[in-house]
């Protein structure tokens, strides 16, 4: 028997695509923007729930304040995805609503961070090899 997946707010996971490679990040510039979008844990909260797929804004401020424990404010939870919308990790889409409109979270792209081990220098008047 085959069991569903249940993301972390209690909504079926549908499986994550993934099209494509990994690709190198070739500006400064977006480093930067890269670094910052993590260095923040809400941020990395964030894209924790989305790996599950999107998520309204409305529930995914819900989560935050369960996980957190305090009321979290809607205005830095758009200044986060602001954040990250700039490093280019997630992106909105506004839909219609009943009364107003909708904004459904999703990530764009994953992030790796690939560490290289550089040979060590040997003693002193030696090269690497």
């Amino acid at each position: 028997m085959e069991r569903r997946r249940v993301s972390k707010i209690g909504k079926p996971i549908r499986p994550f695509e993934k099209t494509g490679g990994w690709a190198n990040v070739d500006s400064q510039e977006r480093v930067a923007a890269i670094y910052r979008a993590m260095d923040n844990p809400v941020r990395r909260k964030i894209l924790d729930l989305l790996d599950d797929g999107p998520i309204r804004q409305i529930d995914l401020m819900n989560v935050l304040n369960k996980e957190i424990g305090t009321r979290y404010d809607a205005a830095a939870l758009i200044h986060h995805i602001g954040i990250l919308e700039k490093a280019g990790l997630v992106d909105h889409e506004d839909l219609p609503g009943k009364k107003t409109k909708v904004k459904m979270i999703h990530r764009t792209k994953d992030v790796r961070l690939q560490v290289y081990k550089r040979p060590r220098l040997k003693k002193s008047g030696e090269t690497r090899d």
